[in-house]
């Protein structure tokens, strides 16, 4: 059974009507998939990676089937517009300008090359018009990552959390989403604590981050802000 969704520090339950946008979209897509087994099963699987790459690509289907119409003529989905991109692992290339951005990424052991490290996304929206500039300029709807194993690795996490707070930051996305299935709220407003203890890099006074956290395949995916 989940616990209170009331008590945590971090995190703050929205409601769904309270979304907008493509992040309303990218819940609904969520909610269509949520008790799909071959998804969200509990699995002690070694190749999890596999499983969770499956579920954004089926999120990626969900979100393009809700943004798009259907063409009769050639029998296919189409995007409204072609200047919209939704996908997964574009490279991101970030500045480290900070000292906060350094000890983090010393201490998750991500690469630093040029006064730069390099992220991928799982699931990126945004308007391809800005891709030769460098995905910073308007238009950068969401970024999300998402972690679906039975087991949430404190490390694997603050890698994740980290990136997030950072595509807010430096790249100018209006948004960013944590999505994690088959781990409690509980488990994750642990590993925040943890993390903002150890003095890693947060965007702060800018709560563009929510949670979307789906604790076993039999429950409903709940909605957090962090906060």
């Amino acid at each position: 059974m989940a616990e209170n969704k009331n008590e945590f520090k971090h995190l703050k339950v929205v409601k769904e009507d309270e979304l907008k946008g493509y992040v309303k979209t990218c819940f609904s897509a969520m909610k269509t998939i949520a008790h799909n087994m071959s998804l969200v099963t509990n699995t002690e699987d070694p190749d999890s990676s596999v499983l969770e790459r499956n579920y954004v690509l089926t999120l990626v289907f969900e979100i393009g089937k809700q943004i798009s119409k259907y063409n009769e003529t050639s029998e296919r989905l189409e995007l409204y517009s072609s200047e919209l991109f939704v996908g997964g692992e574009t490279n991101k290339f970030l500045n480290v300008n900070s000292d906060k951005v350094q000890k983090t990424c010393n201490d998750l052991e991500i690469v630093i090359k040029d006064s730069k490290f390099e992220t991928i996304p799982d699931l990126v929206i945004h308007s391809s018009y800005d891709s030769e500039a460098g995905n910073t300029g308007e238009g950068q709807y969401l970024a999300l990552e998402a972690k679906t194993a039975k087991k949430l690795g404190k490390f694997a996490f603050m890698k994740d959390f980290f990136k997030l707070n950072a595509y807010l930051a430096s790249l100018n996305y209006e948004n960013a989403i944590y999505l994690i299935v088959n781990s409690s709220a509980k488990q994750v407003e642990s590993l925040i604590e943890e993390y903002i203890n150890n003095g890693y890099f947060l965007n702060e006074g800018n709560y563009k981050l929510l949670f979307f956290i789906q604790e076993t395949k039999d429950v409903e995916p709940i909605i957090y802000q962090f906060n």
